[in-house]
C-alpha cells in the first residue's frame, strides 16, 4: 500500500475525560513513527493532532475544546 497521510476520523466522546483519550493519542505517535507518515488526528470530543513521522505532535487541540487547525 502506497500512501503518505492517515487520517483518523474518531468518536471519542463516550470516554469522558478519562486517561483513554491520552492514550489513543500515544498509541497515534507511535502509529506515524513506524509508518513513517503523517498522522492526523480528528475527534470530536477527544484529542484532535497533526503527527509527524518522527512523533513530533506539531498541533494539537485538547479533549472536550471547540477549534480547528490550520497548518
Amino acid at each position: 500500500m502506497g500512501g503518505n497521510i492517515v487520517i483518523n476520523i474518531s468518536n471519542e466522546a463516550w470516554f469522558d475525560n478519562s486517561k483513554a483519550l491520552w492514550q489513543h493519542l500515544a498509541a497515534d505517535v507511535l502509529r506515524a513513527t513506524e509508518s513513517n507518515i503523517y498522522f492526523i488526528k480528528c475527534a470530536n470530543n477527544g484529542i484532535s493532532a497533526i503527527i509527524t513521522p518522527y512523533g513530533k505532535i506539531l498541533k494539537l487541540i485538547p479533549p472536550n475544546t471547540a477549534n480547528f487547525i490550520i497548518n
